[in-house]
């Protein structure tokens, strides 16, 4: 009988799914901003791990911030820009 009725049970309408291909494209990662032993560093982690040189990156900052413990005063002088 269970089978009965889910047979005439109507479908329910799901939406489209949402396709994970269409993501914008990013600026690459500014490796030659950094000091060169850190861009060292993070191209030949990202090349080890097969990884994007951003996640390489990101993790070198994060270290980097971590080590500082807010001993360190950091000044921007303008958004998006890089004097390398």
């Amino acid at each position: 009988m269970g089978r009965a009725l889910l047979g005439t049970a109507p479908e329910p309408a799901w939406p489209d799914p949402i396709s994970l291909t269409d993501r914008r494209s990013l600026r690459p990662f500014p490796a030659a901003c950094l000091p060169g032993w850190l861009a060292g560093m993070v191209s030949a982690v990202a090349e080890f791990t097969q990884t994007p040189i951003a996640l390489a990156g990101c993790i070198a900052l994060a270290a980097l911030t971590t080590a500082a413990g807010g001993r360190a005063e950091v000044q921007i002088s303008s958004p998006g820009e890089c004097r390398c």
